[in-house]
């Protein structure tokens, strides 16, 4: 095919001038994504508290995106100050940036959470698997194919640059910690043509069950959480 071999996180690199970079100016352009991305969630948190304009529930926000947006929602939902084995670069860049909350909006802005209910990752990943640990509540739905060059399945270098674990290694560990998610693994699938503009006639089928059965997976979670959320107010009327 006459097609780019790799979008999404390369896009982003250039956008923030960081092409020739290594690791750590790459860190920092996700720090920063993931600053603003929390600074998103506390907007509509706050505006459900205030004008309500959007009309959303504030306990059922899902952040989610594909390649460089998926790994800032991953980091959004599952790095926090808990961690262990953060490189010290990374806890630099963290530190500067505002620390685990970011500096993304005013002080109104802050006050609110930036918890989210549930990660939709679209071939993304995590620097490091153990970051989902056993205080996560945070749901976790991926479509990741298994033969993606950009960001890998299992353990590698995203975009040749910095390492990551990929979706094949996020699945195992949330369910060692005993987390909700949901991963569909497209075999022989790459990083471009299993969704969006660029989706191969091939993996159509493979996109369809899979956003059937992250649907009924979210919804179902979201019955649970409704479930316990009316039985805490109801012993809290009592």
């Amino acid at each position: 095919r006459d097609q780019p071999r790799s979008r999404g996180l390369g896009d982003v690199y250039k956008r923030q001038g960081f092409v020739g970079f290594g690791e750590e100016a790459v860190t920092g352009a996700v720090m920063r994504a993931v600053s603003d991305m929390k600074g998103a969630v506390r907007y509509f948190r706050q505006d459900a508290a205030t004008d309500d304009t959007y009309k959303i529930h504030p306990d059922f926000i899902l952040v989610g995106g594909y390649s460089a947006g998926a790994i800032t929602a991953t980091h959004v939902a599952y790095l926090d100050e808990n961690d262990e084995n953060i490189p010290s670069f990374t806890m630099d860049i963290i530190n500067s940036n505002g620390g685990f909350e970011g500096n993304t909006g005013d002080a109104d802005n802050l006050s609110y959470s930036s918890e989210v209910f549930a990660v939709y990752n679209l071939s993304g990943g995590l620097r490091e698997k153990e970051w989902i640990d056993e205080n996560e509540t945070e749901a976790l739905v991926s479509y990741h194919g298994i033969a993606d060059g950009t960001v890998p399945y299992l353990n590698g270098l995203a975009n040749n640059i910095a390492e990551i674990d990929g979706s094949g290694l996020l699945n195992p560990q949330a369910n060692s910690v005993g987390l909700p998610n949901y991963l569909k693994s497209v075999e022989g699938g790459d990083h471009l043509t299993i969704h969006g503009p660029y989706l191969d006639p091939f993996y159509e089928d493979e996109l369809a069950d899979f956003e059937f059965n992250s649907h009924v997976f979210l919804q179902n979670q979201m019955s649970v959480s409704y479930t316990h959320l009316r039985a805490h107010e109801t012993e809290a009327d009592l």
